[in-house]
Protein backbone atom coordinates (compact mmCIF):
# COMPACT_ATOMS: atom_id res chain seq x y z
CA UNK A 1 0.00 0.00 0.00
CA UNK A 2 2.80 2.47 0.86
CA UNK A 3 4.61 1.67 -2.40
CA UNK A 4 1.44 2.31 -4.42
CA UNK A 5 0.99 5.69 -2.74
CA UNK A 6 4.58 6.71 -3.53
CA UNK A 7 3.98 6.30 -7.26
CA UNK A 8 1.18 8.87 -7.10
CA UNK A 9 3.73 11.46 -6.07
CA UNK A 10 6.38 10.52 -8.59
CA UNK A 11 5.49 13.09 -11.33
CA UNK A 12 5.27 15.90 -8.76
CA UNK A 13 8.52 14.81 -7.10
CA UNK A 14 10.36 14.64 -10.43
CA UNK A 15 9.24 18.18 -11.28
CA UNK A 16 10.27 19.59 -7.92
CA UNK A 17 13.65 17.84 -7.94
CA UNK A 18 14.45 18.79 -11.52
CA UNK A 19 13.84 22.45 -10.74
CA UNK A 20 15.55 22.26 -7.34
CA UNK A 21 18.73 20.86 -8.93
CA UNK A 22 19.02 24.08 -10.88
CA UNK A 23 19.43 25.84 -7.52
CA UNK A 24 16.79 28.42 -8.30
CA UNK A 25 13.64 27.26 -6.58
CA UNK A 26 11.66 27.78 -3.44
CA UNK A 27 8.82 25.59 -2.32
CA UNK A 28 5.90 27.04 -0.41
CA UNK A 29 3.00 25.46 1.38
CA UNK A 30 -0.52 26.10 0.02
CA UNK A 31 -1.41 28.26 3.03
CA UNK A 32 1.68 30.46 2.69
CA UNK A 33 0.69 34.15 2.65
CA UNK A 34 2.48 36.46 0.23
CA UNK A 35 1.87 40.15 -0.49
CA UNK A 36 -0.86 41.08 -2.97
CA UNK A 37 0.53 41.63 -6.46
CA UNK A 38 2.99 38.75 -6.31
CA UNK A 39 2.53 35.71 -8.53
CA UNK A 40 1.92 33.58 -5.43
CA UNK A 41 -1.07 35.80 -4.69
CA UNK A 42 -2.70 34.50 -7.87
CA UNK A 43 -2.59 30.95 -6.50
CA UNK A 44 -4.10 32.08 -3.20
CA UNK A 45 -7.00 33.56 -5.17
CA UNK A 46 -7.56 30.27 -7.00
CA UNK A 47 -7.88 28.57 -3.61
CA UNK A 48 -10.29 31.22 -2.32
CA UNK A 49 -12.46 31.44 -5.42
CA UNK A 50 -12.63 27.72 -6.26
CA UNK A 51 -13.07 25.85 -2.97
CA UNK A 52 -13.87 22.69 -4.96
CA UNK A 53 -10.15 22.37 -5.73
CA UNK A 54 -7.40 21.34 -3.37
CA UNK A 55 -3.83 22.56 -3.62
CA UNK A 56 -0.99 20.06 -3.61
CA UNK A 57 1.63 22.82 -3.27
CA UNK A 58 3.61 25.45 -5.15
CA UNK A 59 7.08 25.88 -6.57
CA UNK A 60 8.72 29.10 -7.71
CA UNK A 61 12.02 30.29 -9.00
CA UNK A 62 14.02 31.28 -12.03
CA UNK A 63 13.47 29.02 -15.06
CA UNK A 64 16.25 26.48 -15.59
CA UNK A 65 17.75 25.99 -19.04
CA UNK A 66 15.58 22.92 -19.73
CA UNK A 67 12.26 24.67 -19.10
CA UNK A 68 10.22 25.77 -22.09
CA UNK A 69 9.20 29.17 -20.75
CA UNK A 70 12.43 31.14 -20.26
CA UNK A 71 11.20 34.23 -18.44
CA UNK A 72 12.58 36.10 -15.44
CA UNK A 73 10.63 34.12 -12.83
CA UNK A 74 7.87 31.55 -12.57
CA UNK A 75 5.43 30.12 -10.08
CA UNK A 76 3.75 26.74 -10.49
CA UNK A 77 1.04 25.05 -8.50
CA UNK A 78 -0.63 21.66 -8.60
CA UNK A 79 -4.34 21.18 -7.92
CA UNK A 80 -6.56 18.17 -7.37
CA UNK A 81 -10.29 17.42 -7.32
CA UNK A 82 -11.13 16.01 -3.88
CA UNK A 83 -14.04 14.00 -5.30
CA UNK A 84 -11.92 12.33 -7.98
CA UNK A 85 -11.94 8.60 -7.15
CA UNK A 86 -8.32 8.11 -8.26
CA UNK A 87 -7.16 9.86 -5.07
CA UNK A 88 -8.69 7.37 -2.67
CA UNK A 89 -8.68 3.90 -4.23
CA UNK A 90 -10.61 1.19 -2.39
CA UNK A 91 -8.64 -0.22 0.52
CA UNK A 92 -6.23 2.72 0.87
CA UNK A 93 -6.29 5.36 3.53
CA UNK A 94 -6.62 8.91 2.20
CA UNK A 95 -3.22 10.53 1.93
CA UNK A 96 -1.62 13.17 -0.19
CA UNK A 97 -3.59 13.41 -3.42
CA UNK A 98 -2.26 13.10 -6.94
CA UNK A 99 -2.46 16.28 -9.01
CA UNK A 100 -5.23 16.62 -11.59
CA UNK A 101 -3.66 19.67 -13.23
CA UNK A 102 -0.68 21.97 -12.92
CA UNK A 103 -0.65 25.76 -13.47
CA UNK A 104 2.54 27.63 -14.37
CA UNK A 105 2.80 31.41 -14.63
CA UNK A 106 6.02 32.79 -16.11
CA UNK A 107 6.84 36.50 -16.00
CA UNK A 108 9.07 38.13 -18.63
CA UNK A 109 10.94 41.44 -18.72
CA UNK A 110 8.79 42.61 -21.65
CA UNK A 111 5.71 41.56 -23.59
CA UNK A 112 7.96 41.19 -26.64
CA UNK A 113 10.20 38.71 -24.82
CA UNK A 114 7.10 36.73 -23.81
CA UNK A 115 5.80 36.73 -27.39
CA UNK A 116 9.15 35.54 -28.78
CA UNK A 117 9.37 32.70 -26.25
CA UNK A 118 5.73 31.80 -26.90
CA UNK A 119 6.42 31.26 -30.60
CA UNK A 120 9.25 28.84 -29.79
CA UNK A 121 7.46 27.10 -26.92
CA UNK A 122 4.25 26.33 -28.79
CA UNK A 123 6.10 23.95 -31.09
CA UNK A 124 6.63 21.49 -28.22
CA UNK A 125 2.89 21.19 -27.38
CA UNK A 126 1.75 18.71 -30.05
CA UNK A 127 2.23 21.41 -32.67
CA UNK A 128 0.72 24.90 -32.65
CA UNK A 129 -3.03 25.15 -32.20
CA UNK A 130 -5.26 27.89 -33.62
CA UNK A 131 -5.01 31.12 -31.70
CA UNK A 132 -8.12 32.33 -29.89
CA UNK A 133 -8.59 35.85 -28.57
CA UNK A 134 -9.65 35.40 -24.97
CA UNK A 135 -10.14 38.24 -22.45
CA UNK A 136 -7.58 40.38 -24.24
CA UNK A 137 -5.03 37.56 -24.33
CA UNK A 138 -3.82 35.03 -26.92
CA UNK A 139 -5.06 31.54 -26.05
CA UNK A 140 -3.97 28.19 -27.49
CA UNK A 141 -6.03 25.18 -26.44
CA UNK A 142 -5.50 21.43 -26.78
CA UNK A 143 -8.53 19.18 -26.37
CA UNK A 144 -9.35 15.65 -25.33
CA UNK A 145 -11.05 13.42 -27.92
CA UNK A 146 -14.28 14.09 -26.00
CA UNK A 147 -13.92 17.82 -26.72
CA UNK A 148 -13.00 18.90 -23.18
CA UNK A 149 -10.05 21.21 -22.64
CA UNK A 150 -6.88 19.23 -21.89
CA UNK A 151 -4.16 21.91 -21.84
CA UNK A 152 -3.94 25.64 -22.48
CA UNK A 153 -1.19 28.16 -23.10
CA UNK A 154 -2.12 31.81 -22.76
CA UNK A 155 -0.06 34.96 -23.39
CA UNK A 156 -1.11 38.16 -21.61
CA UNK A 157 1.33 41.06 -21.54
CA UNK A 158 4.40 40.09 -19.51
CA UNK A 159 3.02 36.62 -18.71
CA UNK A 160 2.69 33.18 -20.20
CA UNK A 161 0.24 30.94 -18.37
CA UNK A 162 0.21 27.20 -18.99
CA UNK A 163 -2.29 24.76 -17.51
CA UNK A 164 -1.58 21.06 -18.03
CA UNK A 165 -4.27 18.54 -17.18
CA UNK A 166 -3.34 15.07 -15.95
CA UNK A 167 -6.92 13.83 -15.79
CA UNK A 168 -9.89 14.52 -18.05
CA UNK A 169 -12.03 15.00 -14.93
CA UNK A 170 -10.22 18.34 -14.48
CA UNK A 171 -11.32 19.64 -17.88
CA UNK A 172 -14.30 21.70 -16.62
CA UNK A 173 -12.06 23.56 -14.15
CA UNK A 174 -9.24 24.59 -16.47
CA UNK A 175 -10.93 27.61 -18.03
CA UNK A 176 -12.34 28.73 -14.67
CA UNK A 177 -8.82 28.70 -13.21
CA UNK A 178 -7.48 30.53 -16.27
CA UNK A 179 -10.13 33.23 -15.80
CA UNK A 180 -8.98 33.77 -12.21
CA UNK A 181 -5.32 33.88 -13.25
CA UNK A 182 -5.97 36.47 -15.97
CA UNK A 183 -8.01 38.61 -13.57
CA UNK A 184 -5.45 38.41 -10.76
CA UNK A 185 -2.19 38.84 -12.68
CA UNK A 186 -0.21 41.87 -11.51
CA UNK A 187 -0.03 44.83 -13.84
CA UNK A 188 1.79 44.23 -17.12
CA UNK A 189 4.22 47.03 -16.28
CA UNK A 190 7.78 45.72 -15.69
Amino acid sequence: MVTAMRFKFLPWLVLVLSVAWSGCVSITKPADHRPAGSLEHVFQQIGRQVPELGSVGMISGIPASGQVWQGDEYVGGAFYLPNNVKHHPAGELPGEPAADFFVTITRYASAEDAQNNLSLGLLRNQGPQPREDYQGAALYRWRYASGGTANVVCHSGLYIVEINSYDEAASPWIMKVLDIVLTELPSSQP
